[in-house]
């Protein structure tokens, strides 16, 4: 279960420990039901490791979403993606499964620096 806040304040050390539990073949499970305090970067967050779970051919399993993460998801126009999430399996074709897990590491200070940068106008 991920605490109360995931925002900007949280999303740098948090993107790094999510993404270095991530591995290839396997699921990682989110229980948002105790986030109140949900922010643009915590939704940046997720959508990354959507993305990131794709390229690890792995399984991204959010559960118990809090009112405030759905608020979040519904006003970006992201409740479909939200409902969808409950077991968002990636197998995308052109990966090679054979390749190791090393290859794909997530850089946990580049993860930071991209989850906690504002977007310039």
């Amino acid at each position: 279960m991920l605490g109360e806040a995931l925002s900007i304040y949280q999303v740098g050390q948090l993107g790094a420990e999510l993404c270095a539990r991530m591995k290839a073949n396997e699921t990682l499970q989110l229980d948002l039901s105790a986030v109140t305090e949900f922010d643009g970067a915590g939704l940046q967050l997720l959508v990354f490791l959507q993305q990131e779970s794709a390229r690890r051919q792995s399984t991204l399993q959010l559960s118990g979403t809090s009112a405030n993460v759905a608020e979040a998801f519904r006003l970006c126009g992201l409740e479909k993606w939200l409902a969808l999430s409950d077991a968002i399996t990636n197998t995308p074709a052109d990966t090679p499964t054979n390749t190791p897990d090393h290859a794909h590491a997530c850089v946990a200070d580049e993860t930071a620096h991209a989850l906690t940068t504002p977007l310039k106008a």
